[in-house]
């Protein structure tokens, strides 16, 4: 128990907690989180898209939206936002593994949409339906390699997500160095209870 506890502290930063994201950063994160779920829970197939118009439309658009969302984002936290919230002195491999994780997320995203997109575009003349039995007769090979990548993108983009939770995780209950909480929707000040290098015992080092 000694050891576990001597090696927790070791873990645990050291010096001031994250500051946190402006509004704008936290609130669009937290807004293209829902809309992208809303997406994924209530999908082309889901929504019988192919079949109606008006559905198909409205996909084009959430999709528009969320594109917007993600490259306004992508930009301001760059910018005038003032990058990422991961301490400068962390360890080469979570800074590694932090940007890897965050650009693979947003290809991934970038794969859905486009290929969502793509598939609205050509669905009229790529895709033969029967309307009213809302069946599926047949899809050029153009349209089932547009289908199979936005899959896939779902499919890998589902286990980033899942990544990009531990590692908020890991920020929270091991490190506590502030990264999770800098991206709370309500911003309050944390207060900092990590040790200094001046008040951190010896025997934890």
């Amino acid at each position: 128990m000694e050891k576990l506890q001597k090696l927790r502290a070791r873990m645990r930063y050291v010096g001031a907690p994250a500051t946190t994201h402006s509004w704008v950063t936290r609130w669009i994160h937290w807004a293209a989180i829902a809309l992208l779920i809303f997406a994924a829970v209530k999908n082309g197939d889901a929504s019988g898209a192919l079949f109606h118009p008006a559905v198909l439309q409205q996909e084009v658009y959430v999709g528009l939206v969320l594109t917007g969302l993600y490259v306004f984002l992508w930009f301001w936290v760059r910018g005038p936002d003032g990058g990422t919230r991961l301490p400068k002195d962390a360890p080469w491999w979570e800074q590694r593994l932090s940007r890897l994780v965050h650009v693979c997320i947003y290809l991934a995203i970038g794969a859905i949409l486009l290929s969502g997109f793509a598939m609205a575009y050509f669905a009229g003349s790529d895709v033969v339906i029967d309307a009213k039995a809302e069946v599926v007769l047949s899809m050029s090979s153009r349209f089932s390699f547009l289908r199979g990548v936005h899959l896939v993108s779902l499919a890998i983009l589902a286990r980033l997500l899942i990544l990009h939770l531990v590692g908020a995780l890991w920020h929270r209950l091991v490190r506590h160095d502030g990264v999770m909480q800098s991206i709370s929707l309500f911003k309050r000040d944390f207060p900092n209870r990590n040790p200094t290098p001046e008040t951190r015992p010896t025997d934890e080092l």
